[in-house]
């Protein structure tokens, strides 16, 4: 049985510099879905990708297919009868793999360009109509600061040019979370995104997924693995089932960007930085302690307490909870989300402070039966508190 929790990665690598023996190592790192090697057709033969795809579903891991092909950018290039003609035979090839979980089919179409929000749309519902057994991918840009429209208005662009296309899966990508200046209004901004988003997933009837950084570049530090489960956490606790990570191999030196730290660096000889055990620890946390249980919910809403970032709801006690308070770390922010299912409720609260641990004090009302907790928070830090349905009456 599949996952309902994604953790994937970005992967810009080529066919052929890289082969299906890091496979291993995609496995290693936690990772439930991979994206695949770059494949181009006219320099790569289909075989390269092939073994990884074997390799993939031997360990039992999905594959969102990078062909060239099937991106939007190609139809922009080449016109329609060549891409639609392109994505037949990206299906023919590898349509048919069971580790495939879908095409990629762009990443990032301009907001403002009519003509690539098209292209994007037009992308998803040739690919969607040639597979309709996959699920495609497309990954927008975020919400930043310097626009002059609000989160939701500039969401509402989204709406408007991609609805039509029915997509399974919105995706964004923002990294202000780990910005080495400003980190306040950055991290307000992260979690503006994830409200956003999550609301235009709701909206489009798709799952919500962002994208997460494991890599520094411009002002942007390399993650720490404080950062690594803070985000994971902070995300899943506001509802969203897709982690994608950016990114996973280091291919060249870029003293432009600075690109740097990422969990495998390629021209070092594949060489594992320090993030790879972070990222293998904290993304074989989430899946193998907190998935589980939170596949068996659906999320309701989350709440802010103490500090209340992105438009969040500040806390109150409701459902069960007595009371909430902190008693050792005063001050120290927390996300209180709510899941329900059939059998009940689920309250999941997570530290959201990226340096700092905390201990609270979650005061259950008598009839939960489940008293006192008193635990520590580590940076990011989850917990699941679980309330049967016989109990709430």
């Amino acid at each position: 049985m599949q996952s309902l929790y994604k953790i994937g990665f970005w992967n810009y690598t080529l066919a052929g510099v890289r082969d299906e023996k890091d496979v291993a190592l995609w496995k290693e790192l936690g990772f439930n879905l991979a994206m695949s090697y770059v494949y181009d057709p006219k320099t790569c033969e289909k075989e390269i990708v092939l073994r990884t795809l074997d390799a993939c579903e031997r360990e039992g891991m999905r594959v969102i297919l990078f062909d060239k092909r099937t991106d939007y950018h190609t139809l922009l290039a080449q016109g329609e009868e060549a891409f639609l003609s392109g994505v037949k035979a990206a299906v023919r090839d590898f349509g048919s793999h069971g580790a495939v979980f879908g095409f990629f089919t762009g990443d990032e179409p301009a907001a403002e360009s009519e003509k690539e929000l098209n292209a994007a749309a037009y992308a998803l519902k040739a690919v969607k109509a040639a597979a309709p057994h996959l699920t495609p991918y497309c990954n927008l840009f975020p919400y930043c600061e310097g626009l002059k429209v609000s989160a939701d208005e500039y969401c509402e662009n989204w709406y408007r040019a991609l609805h039509t296309a029915s997509p399974e899966i919105v995706s964004y990508d923002y990294y202000g979370q780990c910005c080495y200046f400003d980190a306040e209004f950055y991290r307000d901004l992260y979690f503006t995104n994830l409200r956003a988003y999550k609301n235009l997933a709701e909206r489009m009837n798709a799952e919500a997924w962002t994208c997460l950084l494991s890599v520094g570049h411009g002002s942007l530090r390399v993650p720490t693995q404080d950062d690594i489960r803070w985000q994971l956490n902070t995300a899943a606790a506001h509802g969203f089932t897709g982690f994608m990570w950016f990114y996973l191999y280091e291919n060249n030196f870029d003293p432009w960007w600075g690109y740097r730290g990422s969990p495998i660096n390629v021209w070092l000889g594949g060489k594992k930085t320090a993030l790879y055990d972070a990222l293998s620890y904290e993304n074989n946390v989430f899946l193998r302690h907190f998935a589980p249980v939170l596949a068996q919910y659906r999320f309701v809403k989350a709440m802010h307490f103490n500090t209340c970032y992105g438009g969040f709801e500040s806390f109150h006690p409701y459902g069960g909870i007595h009371s909430l308070e902190i008693w050792i770390n005063e001050g120290c922010p927390l996300i209180v989300s709510e899941f329900e299912n059939e059998k009940g409720r689920a309250f999941v609260v997570v530290n959201n402070s990226q340096t700092q641990p905390v201990r609270i004090r979650l005061r259950f009302e008598e009839w939960t039966g489940r008293g006192e907790e008193t635990p520590w928070l580590i940076p990011g830090g989850m917990q699941i508190f679980e309330i049967p349905k016989e109990k709430i009456g």
